[in-house]
Order: structure tokens, then sequence, then C-alpha cells
């Protein structure tokens, strides 16, 4: 059996893709074992109006309250 010194230029492409290949799998398990693991708590969205505002004000009374006044503009 006679072993080529040099290797062809279809190996060298089949030798790229395979690391490729093997960086992309790498990269994907690292950036996937950041996902949550288990039931993320499900947050209830929900709009209030003036009086249901003041009313959740009153319940948490003596608590720290962070009130977020978004807008999309």
């Amino acid at each position: 059996m006679v072993i080529p010194k040099t290797k062809g230029l279809a190996y060298k492409r089949r030798l790229d893709v395979r690391r490729f290949i093997s960086l992309f799998v790498v990269i994907s398990l690292v950036l996937l074992s950041y996902l949550p693991v288990g039931g993320a708590e499900e947050g209830t969205l929900s709009t209030i109006n003036l009086s249901g505002f003041k009313e959740r004000i009153a319940e948490n009374k003596g608590k720290v309250v962070l009130v977020n006044f978004w807008s999309p503009f």
C-alpha cells in the first residue's frame, strides 16, 4: 500500500468542513447550557387603570415598589 506524501485539496476541504461542524456543535452546546432548566415562572401581564394602580400600591404599603413606565416611542 502506497501512502501519498501530499493529500489532495478535497481532503483539506473535508477536514475544514469537519472542523467547522465540530466548532459549531461546541458553540451550540455552550449556548444551550445558558438556557433555563425546569419550568420558568410565568408572569402575568395585565394592564390596569388608575384605580387599579392605587389598589396595587395600597396592597404593597411599606414595601419597595418598582414602577416601570415604558412607552414604545
